[in-house]
């Protein structure tokens, strides 16, 4: 088996084996949500929820495109976009991995394969959450305001204070993208290479541009709304804002894999000023069903892009 091993590559073997793993959790996580009732027993039209999952499906590409960038950008050079986006969309699917340590794994595992050193991949994945938390808590204050994130954080602090507290995690974030490579490179001394770091100003354009990541997702999620509470009084805004609160909250509870019970707990609390409670649990649910069929979206899209992989390499 060891001979076997050598002869096919470990690094082949390692990437197998962590795909499959990831595909079994995946798919364990589907049967628990039809077990529970959660995906056979919704009585909507299917049509429209499988069309609006494409706004989380959009959020995935997207992160995956603006992880490419990062990687251009701290290597200097142009980088093969199949390879990285089939690591980021198979680590992606990793979050239902307890710990969330499946995303890091991955994307060593398979952005190594593609010839970038281990420093700079975990360094990006570091960058990558930065900018989609900021951005989100960013996203999260202009859609709702201090008011609804003081229900989430705690009714004992002012609004003044979440607002703060806001802020202060956003400056944080930024200013430890620029202070992580240097700090783990005293840590390491040396022993994981790194091939640069983010300019500056790149810094500020990503920080943006992760806005869109939220952004096309609460399109499909307002869509998704249109369809389960007919003439709610939920505008788009309201719509993303709730969605990127909750989604925020769950990869911040890092223990709970795909953020199973946070996101779908904070969803909850942040739809009943609009809706009867008992809806706003049901309409969570229901987004948790549809959260499920975008990763299945992913899913689909992984043999797609390294069949693409296999004809280029041919080519």
């Amino acid at each position: 088996m060891i001979e076997a091993a050598r002869k096919w590559g470990y690094r082949r073997v390692i990437s197998g084996v962590f795909t499959a793993l990831v595909f079994f959790l995946f798919a364990y996580v589907m049967y628990r949500q039809w077990h529970a009732g959660h995906i056979h027993e919704l009585k909507y039209p299917v049509a429209p929820i499988l069309l609006s999952a494409l706004g989380m499906f959009g959020l995935v590409v997207l992160m995956g495109l603006f992880w490419c960038r990062m990687l251009a950008l701290m290597s200097r050079k142009s980088v093969p976009i199949r390879p990285l986006l089939h690591a980021h969309f198979v680590s992606w699917l990793a979050r239902y991995i307890p710990g969330k340590v499946g995303q890091v794994v991955g994307k060593v595992v398979f952005g190594e394969n593609a010839g970038f050193r281990r420093g700079t991949l975990v360094t990006s994945v570091f960058y990558e959450h930065a900018f989609f938390i900021g951005s989100g808590v960013s996203i999260s204050l202009i859609c709702l305001g201090p008011v609804a994130l003081k229900r989430i954080v705690s009714p004992v602090f002012s609004e003044q204070w979440v607002l703060f507290f806001a802020l202060m995690l956003m400056a944080g974030l930024l200013l430890s993208i620029y202070l992580l490579p240097a700090v783990l490179r005293r840590l390491l001394k040396g022993r994981q290479g790194f091939e640069g770091t983010i300019p500056g100003g790149s810094v500020i354009s990503l920080f943006i541009s992760y806005h869109f990541v939220h952004l096309i997702a609460g399109v499909g999620f307002y869509a998704l709304l249109s369809v389960l509470v007919p003439h709610n009084s939920i505008t788009f805004v309201e719509a993303t804002g709730i969605l990127t609160a909750a989604h925020i909250g769950g990869v911040m509870v890092f223990i709970a894999p795909a953020g199973l019970g946070v996101r779908d707990s904070l969803l909850a609390l942040l739809l009943t000023p609009y809706m009867p409670m008992d809806q706003a649990i049901l309409v969570s649910l229901t987004t948790r069903a549809w959260s499920l069929v975008a990763d299945g979206y992913v899913l689909a899209a992984i043999p797609v892009i390294s069949l693409g992989k296999r004809r280029s390499g041919r080519a």
